[in-house]
């Protein structure tokens, strides 16, 4: 009568070829257990992560891929299942990706007063962890910002002037970049209100300022360029409407 007796092996070593490393969002790490001896006879392997809401471990075996979900610090730990209670770990940082380039798709613009226009800034790489910007103007009473959408900023011009629009990354970044507008005095001699023609409104606009101190139309009722707003303005569009001035 004879047996055949079958020796189990336990593992005697087990290790990562990383025991730490640096991700960003949108990338994956491969990890790669070795184990001692190699004819161990139970060589299944048990992976975890310690912070799921961090990185994430799929696949089996002996190499894995490590998934980022957020951003953070996790260990990813390899287990023995032979109960030889071995253990090797990798500690995994996900780290914010920074905005590497920001442009925008304008950088000079010339308006007349009360024109609206939309300016986009482009942010590169695609998968920034913060990719919304701050828009500021230098001069508000030249070029004001109406209101932000998301990277899109709309600004209307509100005086003569030149003024510059800036967009400033929020990721720490601090990157900028910049949109020169000139605000020039409408193509219409004598169109104070800007709606596109002379009319008696102009001169009510002017009569606003003159009797009332509205600044509404300021920047554009010194009609005939002297310097100062004054009852000469109101004469030139009178002689306007008229057809005698031009």
């Amino acid at each position: 009568c004879s047996f055949n007796v079958t020796r189990f092996i336990y593992s005697t070593a087990l290790t990562l070829d990383q025991s730490e490393a640096t991700m960003h969002m949108g990338e994956t790490l491969t990890l790669n257990a070795s184990y001692e001896p190699s004819d161990a006879t139970d060589p299944a392997l048990i992976w975890s992560s310690s912070d799921e809401s961090v990185v994430q471990v799929q696949g089996e075996g002996s190499q894995v891929v490590i998934t980022p979900v957020g951003l953070g610090t996790a260990t990813v730990t390899v287990r023995t299942s032979d109960g030889s209670e071995l253990s090797a770990s990798c500690e995994v940082t996900v780290a914010p990706t920074l905005v590497e380039s920001l442009t925008l798709d304008v950088d000079s613009l010339t308006m007349y007063v009360n024109d609206e226009i939309q300016i986009n800034a482009l942010v590169e790489p695609w998968n920034a962890t913060d990719a919304s910007v701050t828009w500021e103007s230098s001069d508000p009473e030249v070029v004001d910002i109406q209101y932000v959408e998301e990277n899109v900023v709309t600004v209307v011009a509100k005086g003569l002037g030149t003024a510059y629009i800036t967009a400033t990354t929020n990721d720490g970044s601090s990157l900028t970049a910049n949109c020169v507008i000139e605000v020039i005095r409408q193509s219409i001699f004598g169109d104070v209100n800007c709606d596109g023609v002379v009319s008696s409104i102009d001169i009510t606009c002017l009569y606003n300022y003159l009797l009332n101190g509205d600044m509404t139309y300021y920047a554009t009722s010194d009609v005939n360029g002297d310097g100062a707003i004054s009852s000469v303005d109101i004469t030139v569009i009178y002689n306007i409407l008229l057809g005698t001035g031009k």
